[in-house]
């Protein structure tokens, strides 16, 4: 049987086993770059260019094997070509890793897909897998690995596996989420309390994981007696009472929306309390992190002085005492 080509198409690195007869990849085409989070296709074309391999075979099972960075999910799995002169498509099948294709390297997972079996496959037939994927795990540089496999019942061809093929492909994190405060109400009294929020938002097409910042406030801000933390972002806020910081862990940022972390805080002196989360200050497992600071400020105001009310009787008292003071005076 003829081996496999190796075709390196662009940037994409894939090693495909077709049947022993479809002994040939003769193109690899799809996105060179991708972002996590996105739905991404490659076409994986093979054709039986039949020198060596026998004119016919039955029952004849073209089979995939993809190598892909862990994280990566299959969306779906279809083909299509042309099989002893009839146009033939479908879903690929899940099929079990063939014996005779090594196990991914570290970082890598494997998926294998089986088109057919056809009835009888011809020297020229030729097909196209196309396989989507969503974009996962880490970002960096990647090179995709596959091997061909094929099996057919006459010849007898059980696993046979031809060349390998590879092609880089790159995975960028996405953009960074955005963070931004806000004091309700902006101005209150001394030991009032304000509720302190944060926006988280993501304008990534998938969410934003593994959430966290720790915000610390100015000297004499500090989180309420009863603080009532809370989030629309899930994980866990920290916010003690008497604390000076609030802080997410393990929170997630919808894709394309926002979320919320709150906190009530309040100062017992008076003055501007001017409060700011840096730049990187938000972190996330996979999008970069925050790119600008998000400041915003509480003032805190004096309470007025107030002046002690008399009831009737120390008014009556007062009345007498000013009447008696004014009688001696007068007899002076």
């Amino acid at each position: 049987m003829k081996s496999w080509k190796r075709t390196a198409v662009r940037s994409l690195i894939v090693t495909v086993t077709l049947l022993a007869i479809a002994c040939g990849i003769i193109s690899l085409t799809g996105p060179a770059a991708v972002t996590i989070g996105q739905n991404a296709t490659y076409d994986y074309v093979w054709r039986f260019q039949g020198i060596t391999d026998p004119p016919t075979a039955t029952n004849g099972q073209a089979e995939l094997t993809v190598y892909v960075p862990a994280g990566w999910t299959v969306v779906s799995a279809t083909y299509d070509g042309t099989v002893n002169g009839s146009p033939v498509s479908g879903t690929a099948t899940t099929i079990a890793q063939p014996a005779c294709v090594a196990a991914p390297p570290a970082g890598y997972q494997a998926f294998s897909f089986a088109a057919g079996p056809f009835p009888t496959t011809v020297q020229g037939d030729v097909g196209t897998f196309h396989i989507t994927y969503t974009v996962g795990g880490v970002a960096g540089p990647f090179t995709l690995e596959g091997r061909g496999s094929a099996t057919a019942t006459s010849p007898s061809l059980n696993g046979v596996c031809g060349d390998t093929a590879t092609l880089p492909v790159t995975v960028a994190a996405g953009a960074a989420p955005g963070v931004s405060k806000a004091f309700a109400p902006a101005s209150v009294p001394q030991d009032t309390p304000s509720t302190l929020t944060f926006t988280l938002t993501n304008s990534n097409a998938f969410a934003a994981t593994g959430a966290a910042f720790t915000d610390t406030y100015p000297t004499g801000l500090v989180n309420a007696t009863s603080p009532a933390a809370a989030t629309t972002c899930g994980g866990t806020v920290t916010a003690a009472a008497g604390a000076s910081s609030v802080s997410l862990s393990g929170g997630s940022i919808p894709a394309s929306s926002s979320c919320t972390v709150s906190v009530a805080v309040s100062s017992s002196t008076a003055g501007s309390y001017g409060n700011t989360l840096a730049a990187g200050g938000l972190t996330t497992s996979n999008t970069p992190p925050s790119a600008s600071a998000a400041t915003a400020t509480l003032n805190v105001v004096a309470a007025a002085s107030t002046v002690p009310a008399l009831d009737a009787r120390m008014l009556a008292l007062l009345a007498i005492a000013l009447a008696g003071a004014a009688f001696f005076a007068m007899r002076r």
